[in-house]
Formats: structure tokens, sequence, C-alpha cells
């Protein structure tokens, strides 16, 4: 396994500090469970700190888009915050950056949220 997690929670917010690499489904199948309890639950946003998060691939994008929907279908927000630059790059490249709020300070600024 590459990927490992952890997290916290803070009164309705949780984060997942990711750290490792993304590249195969193998990688993410703890963190779907996790994150789809959360989802499940009482928090209202969901926020994934990559600053330790060294490698995806098309695999961990996938993942992203996922935790997206599935977030956005219980009216719920996601936020990634600190990307590494290559991490950051590839979404750029797939113009995720788009579609997703992406911050340096775990703030969601709600201008900028998209939904």
């Amino acid at each position: 396994m590459n990927l490992q997690f952890s997290e916290e929670i803070v009164e309705k917010t949780v984060t997942f500090q990711l750290e490792g690499k993304i590249v195969s489904d193998i990688d993410t199948t703890e963190l779907i469970e996790q994150l789809q309890k959360k989802i499940d639950g009482e928090e209202d946003t969901l926020i994934f700190d990559l600053s330790k998060l060294t490698h995806i691939t098309s695999t961990g994008l996938n993942f992203f888009v996922r935790a997206l929907t599935r977030t956005r279908n219980k009216e719920k927000k996601l936020l990634l915050n600190n990307l590494q630059p290559n991490v950051a790059k590839l979404f750029q490249i797939s113009k995720l950056n788009e579609i997703f709020t992406i911050s340096s300070d775990n703030k969601i600024d709600e201008t900028q949220n998209k939904k």
C-alpha cells in the first residue's frame, strides 16, 4: 500500500491528512470507507490535506472526483488543501482545478466554492 492517511475532526469538519502516493485502487480502498462514513455522518466539510501526498496517477484523480461527487450528493463541502507542485500540475493539466475548491490555508472561501 502506497498511501497512508490520518483524520482529525474539529466541530463538523474532518481533515484527512494523506501521505505517500495514489497509484492504484488498492491505495484508496480504506480511505473510501472512512470517507463514506464521514459523508454519511454529521460532518459537513471534508478537507484533504495533500501536503504529504507526493504522487498521484489517473486513479488518484478518479478518487478525488468520486469523493467530490459523493460530498455534493449529500450537500457537503470538499476542499483540497496544500497540493504539492506535481500534484497541482496534474489537476491543472486535467482541468480538474476548475471544479475543485483548492486552498493553501484550510479555509473554504464561499465565493470560490464550486458547486
